[in-house]
């Protein structure tokens, strides 16, 4: 199997993860019909190789907490596919997408880490931050526009440890 292919195999197995169960901020919650409607049409988005359009099904998603769209736009960094490659920005997302309950991210962060320096892995944490951070509702001017607003920023927005 390509890699591409395997990509696309994987993606899909997070769809079912998320169409049973998903962790939420911690907490067991079902996806909503609406929740569940936009990460399914991603999905069709994706298989299609529209990243673009499934890109923006994700981000809002993300942006809640939901952590296989979390993993999904990782992924999408990792590979360059609708975004620009960037291994920082995938980790970052593991990262999130792992503390909100996501079990494949771990395995994700694992293989990722051997791509980046111990400086690259901090910067990645410091984006994971942001990321936390958006997710309480607390907006950062130096988030990618693409995704998110602008607003003064609270310090201290607490992470998981990741042993790096």
């Amino acid at each position: 199997m390509s890699k591409k292919q395997d990509f696309i195999a994987l993606a899909t197995s997070v769809l079912l993860v998320a169409v049973s169960s998903v962790q939420v901020s911690g907490e067991n919650q079902e996806l909503t019909t609406y929740e569940y409607r936009d990460f399914d049409k991603g999905m069709l988005e994706f298989e299609t190789q529209d990243y673009d359009a499934a890109f923006e099904y994700w981000k809002s998603l993300a942006r809640e907490g939901v952590p296989e769209a979390q993993y999904n736009i990782g992924r999408m960094h990792a590979y360059g596919e609708g975004v620009p490659k960037n291994y920082e920005e995938a980790f970052a997302w593991f990262l999130r997408a792992e503390h909100n309950g996501a079990a494949e991210a771990t395995d994700a962060l694992r293989q990722l880490r051997r791509y980046l320096s111990p400086e690259g892995i901090s910067d990645a944490k410091t984006r994971a931050t942001q990321i936390a951070r958006m997710e309480a509702g607390m907006e950062d001017p130096d988030l990618r526009p693409r995704l998110y607003g602008t607003a003064s920023v609270p310090e201290d927005v607490p992470l998981p440890d990741t042993g790096g």
